[in-house]
């Protein structure tokens, strides 16, 4: 019994698949520059030669994830971009914490983007059409705090609520800054 074209590609996709977890993980844990291509191969279970019939580099793995991920944050601004501020901010926040309660999957996320060259720059950029800088930062810095601790934490970290998040932000806005 043979391999159908169909099981090949399934197969393939299975073990690309292990290859892009492997490297989400260490990518969020240790960054770019701290993961060799071996410590991936390892942690996917595959070997180095394989890994390379995937991806050329780990540069070049590295990018595919990060613009998967852009995608993603990309949807989310344009619903943001469609409200008030403050109701954009509620519903980024009300994500995140939905996202967070899943696992570390939204965490690892948000570390490998913070890694590439100017993402918080732009989210930051993103924000503050609509408010301050100063209050894009602390909602940023908040957010991307969260994901890094919550990597840290792991099973101890405790998901704030979307309100305490934004919080800072309404207590801001209160002072008249």
């Amino acid at each position: 019994m043979g391999r159908t074209k169909e099981n090949g590609e399934k197969m393939r996709e299975m073990t690309n698949d292990k290859i892009l977890d492997a490297a989400i993980s260490l990518f969020a844990e240790k960054g770019l520059a701290g993961t060799s291509a071996r410590d991936i191969a390892k942690e996917a279970n595959v070997s180095v030669g394989l890994m390379y019939h995937y991806y050329k580099t780990k540069e070049e793995m590295f990018d595919a994830i990060v613009e998967d991920a852009l995608r993603e944050v990309g949807e989310v601004h344009e619903r943001m971009n469609k409200q008030t501020f403050e109701c954009g901010i509620a519903a980024y926040a009300n994500e995140f914490v939905a996202e967070t309660q899943k696992g570390l999957e939204f965490a690892k996320w948000m570390t490998i983007l913070a890694q590439s060259t100017d993402f918080d720059r732009q989210l930051i950029d993103e924000f503050a059409k609509q408010t301050t800088v100063e209050r894009a930062q602390i909602f940023v810095a908040t957010m991307l705090g969260l994901c890094r601790l919550q990597l840290t934490l792991k099973d101890e970290f405790r998901v704030p609520s979307a309100a305490l998040m934004t919080s800072i932000l309404r207590e801001e806005e209160k002072s008249g800054r």
